[in-house]
């Protein structure tokens, strides 16, 4: 109710705005307009801050049509950029960025436009372009406010460009009580694992698991830190130390499956195999789809051949061959396979050809560069029409992209059906079969 009462008051500021080049008595002042512009930007602000950052965006382009003049035009300018950013809709932010840039030079905006535009081309992975900006921000702003995000994608585009020396030397200037600061941990964990330094990388995540919690954000950090030191020490073969960790991540964790697979692991190397198989049940109890699955059957397999229960253990190796059947169709399947995932790459190019166009066409159709006092009868006459079709597009937009994602999450499943075949985990079950069926007749 609230937002339509918003929007009603636009429309009859609007409309009688339009007669205003009479100076027809009753005519809304300059600051009647000023207050209905604040009005609908402080309600694209509620909207942004909720994460509806379709409607705050149709609501901030509003404002650059109908309020060319409004005093906070640069404001305005810099929230739709962070709302086409959100969406990630990369090239009409970056657009509305630049703009903003070049044509208010004073605001202090500027420097939030630049970081925009780092944050902008590191998401999009044009990692030399970002880091183009923050040599930007670091020479002109460096006292903003944003600089530690600043510092932070800078360091992360170093790291993805393997500049893995100065990626610690950026990461390492964000401020200890920074929302930021987990998250630069991690990534220096990794960089030192690059730089074969473990004892530094251990350090690091060490750090992430001491941080104050404060940030609820940290909370799938600490467990992600957790899993790669028991990794760690998983590959230092200090397994006790790895199954301290492992067996500490959270149950409602993402990465709780690998945790469980970790300590799988651990207990097989020490030759504890009655305390492997549990992990591996809950395993197989919670997640019975995942890609790990072959390998989850191996180690059941495995481990209840050592304990000498091999009835069990044919069991689980049977598991595995079923996944994995050999036959001629089988075959062909997996041929279909390899041969769907170039088409389907193809059709992904397609799709962003098609969203690069859609949101030029969405650009296109948002006045940033009104300058006029008045504003003339017709374009409120077009006014609906210009909104439904901006709706159609953000909507072709966002419907493209959903079907951009699935098709990546297609092509990642179609890769490791084939990958997991070209394991050949056949062999292995076979070969636990055949040993297990061995040592039954020997007892």
């Amino acid at each position: 109710m609230r937002r339509l009462w918003i929007f009603l008051v636009l429309l009859f500021s609007l409309s009688t705005i339009a007669g205003a080049e009479s100076s027809q008595p009753g005519a809304r002042t300059r600051e009647e307009l000023e207050r209905a512009a604040t009005k609908v930007y402080k309600a694209a602000l509620d909207q942004m801050a909720a994460g509806d950052y379709w409607k705050a965006a149709q609501n901030l382009i509003i404002i650059t049509d109908y309020y060319g003049t409004y005093q906070n035009m640069d404001a305005v300018l810099y929230q739709l950029g962070t709302c086409m950013f959100k969406m990630d809709l990369y090239t009409a932010a970056e657009r509305i960025f630049v703009y903003l840039i070049k044509n208010y030079l004073d605001s202090p905006y500027v420097s939030n436009a630049l970081y925009g535009l780092e944050r902008v081309y590191y998401a999009d992975k044009r990692y030399n372009k970002a880091l183009t900006y923050f040599q930007v921000i670091q020479d002109r702003f460096p006292q903003m406010n944003e600089m530690d995000g600043a510092l932070y994608y800078a360091g992360q585009s170093f790291f993805y460009t393997k500049d893995y020396t100065e990626s610690l030397i950026l990461l390492g200037k964000i401020h200890p009580k920074s929302s930021f600061s987990g998250y630069a941990w991690y990534t220096m964990g990794l960089d030192y694992l690059k730089k074969k330094s473990v004892d530094n990388a251990i350090s690091s995540f060490q750090k992430i698991l001491d941080l104050p919690k404060i940030y609820s954000e940290w909370n799938a950090l600490r467990e992600r830190a957790r899993l790669v030191l028991g990794l760690i020490y998983f590959e230092l073969k200090d397994y006790p130390r790895s199954v301290e960790y492992l067996k500490n991540v959270s149950s409602n964790s993402a990465v709780y499956s690998k945790a469980l697979l970790g300590l799988a692991w651990d207990f097989m190397k020490m030759e504890e195999y009655q305390k492997a198989v549990p992990p591996l049940e809950v395993f197989v109890n919670r997640f019975p789809h995942s890609e790990y699955m072959p390998e989850v059957y191996l180690l059941l397999g495995q481990a209840h051949l050592k304990l000498h229960l091999y009835d069990k253990s044919i069991g689980y190796f049977n598991r595995l061959l079923e996944m994995f059947p050999k036959d001629e169709r089988r075959e062909l399947v997996i041929q279909s396979i390899v041969k769907n995932i170039d088409s389907e790459e193809k059709l992904i190019k397609q799709i962003q050809v098609n969203l690069l166009l859609m949101e030029t066409r969405l650009l296109n159709s948002i006045s940033i560069v009104s300058n006029k006092k008045y504003i003339p009868k017709f374009m409120f006459q077009q006014k609906n029409q210009l909104e439904k079709r901006r709706k159609l597009l953000l909507q072709e937009i966002l419907k493209e992209r959903n079907q951009y994602d699935d098709l990546l999450n297609q092509i990642q499943q179609l890769r490791l059906v084939y990958e997991k075949r070209n394991r050949d985990w056949r062999s292995y079950a076979e070969y636990g079969i055949s040993r297990a069926l061995y040592l039954k007749e020997q007892e």
